[in-house]
């Protein structure tokens, strides 16, 4: 009996030792359910002083309450998984009824966030913007380019370029423009036999100068103030750089420039362009317009003044692009210009456009190009004479 009772002790040991340990960890898991029960009521009891004083929201409190202490009271059980007192307390309020934390903004949150997201739209909306006006100017280069591809097809089967305008047989007449004359090779054969150009200069019927001509419209050019549809592509007639000019009346319209490759009753040819026609302005953009697209150009002579020419379907180059009209002057029949404006003459209206920096110009040999505002003056002269001979490049 004594041998087996040595052999049973270091046994007993172990049970005593472990019943021991589980005393001790019950009473330290009793001591901490006791206080986290007690700090519950004391929290419930100041819940319960502050609710008296709003009635509508006492039920359902209440209501909260008992479900939450019916939950309370079946999750009180021991997680003997659990290593201490705590970790089943922990266990215990994590799993506390199934309530979820309250969620939402606080009002710095919210207006963290409104800042944020004002933040981003003001990075954005210049993006989208300057995405679309990259779009715009392509559709423009595209407008040009094919303007510029009618050019060299009608010089291939006339042997010329068309004029710049047509001037009328008789004074006071409009004479067709550059753009009535290359209907056909734009694939609008339809709008140009409606038109009728006649043999003297003119047209039958003048009606169309009332309609929008895709072809003709830069996208990224401001609606017209009146009816009448201006082109924002016109030709190229030169620039004062030598003697080819027209000398006349300089009330209103000015002179002419003579030395390009379109100005009125031009039909230069390829031959003629000793500059090289990759080296030659042909066609430019405009929005600075006074005239339809169906207008080239109007003469009128009398007693009381010398021959005077409007040319509108073709411009001197005598400004730089996108020249600013305070500088540079407005034209005299201009509504919007200040009364105590600087008069510009209407055959040197600038060339320029809605893009930013500069505006696009077809070449004599078809290719189109974006000429920057500050280009050199000089070298844009150059390059809008078609035999001037000067060692001009693009900048």
């Amino acid at each position: 009996m004594f041998r087996l009772f040595v052999q049973i002790s270091p046994i007993l040991r172990l049970v005593s030792v472990g019943l021991a340990s589980l005393h001790f960890n019950l009473i330290r898991l009793t001591n901490d359910i006791t206080s986290f029960v007690s700090r519950r009521a004391d929290k419930s009891s100041a819940e319960h002083r502050k609710l008296t004083t709003e009635p509508s929201s006492v039920c359902v409190v209440s209501q909260r309450r008992r479900s939450a202490d019916s939950c309370m009271r079946k999750r009180m059980h021991f997680h003997f998984g659990a290593t201490n007192a705590h970790e089943t307390i922990n266990q215990l309020q994590y799993h506390d009824c199934g309530r979820r934390p309250k969620s939402g903004f606080t009002l710095v949150e919210l207006l963290v966030v409104i800042a944020i997201l004002g933040v981003l739209l003001g990075l954005l909306l210049p993006a989208v913007q300057a995405a679309r006006e990259a779009a715009r100017r392509n559709t423009c280069v595209d407008k040009i380019r094919q303007i510029g591809i009618a050019a060299m097809n009608y010089h291939g089967e006339q042997n010329s370029f068309p004029p710049g305008s047509r001037k009328h047989r008789l004074a006071n007449e409009v004479g067709i423009s550059l753009q009535v004359m290359l209907l056909p090779y734009l694939e609008l054969q339809t709008l140009y036999d409606e038109i009728r150009p006649n043999s003297d200069g003119g047209c039958a019927n003048f009606a169309p100068r009332l309609q929008a001509i895709d072809a003709f419209t830069c996208p990224s050019a401001p609606e017209p103030d009146d009816q009448w549809k201006p082109s924002h592509y016109v030709g190229v007639s030169g620039a004062n750089t030598n003697e080819d000019v027209w000398v006349l009346f300089k009330a209103v319209c000015g002179d002419i420039d003579i030395n390009g490759v379109f100005y009125p009753e031009s039909y230069s040819t390829i031959g003629q362009i000793s500059d090289g026609t990759s080296n030659t302005l042909a066609i430019g953009e405009r929005v600075y317009a006074f005239q339809d697209w169906m207008t080239g150009s109007e003469w009128m002579m009398a007693e009381s003044f010398p021959l005077q020419i409007c040319s509108v379907s073709s411009k001197n180059v005598r400004y730089p692009i996108n020249a600013d009209l305070d500088v540079y002057g407005y034209y005299k029949h201009d509504p919007h210009a200040p009364s105590d404006a600087t008069i510009m003459l209407f055959n040197d209206l600038p060339f320029g456009s809605e893009h930013p920096g500069g505006a696009q110009f077809c070449y004599a040999d078809g290719s189109v190009h974006f000429l920057v505002d500050s280009i050199n003056f000089d070298v844009l002269q150059a390059m809008a004479t078609r035999n001037g001979e000067e060692p001009a490049a693009a900048e």
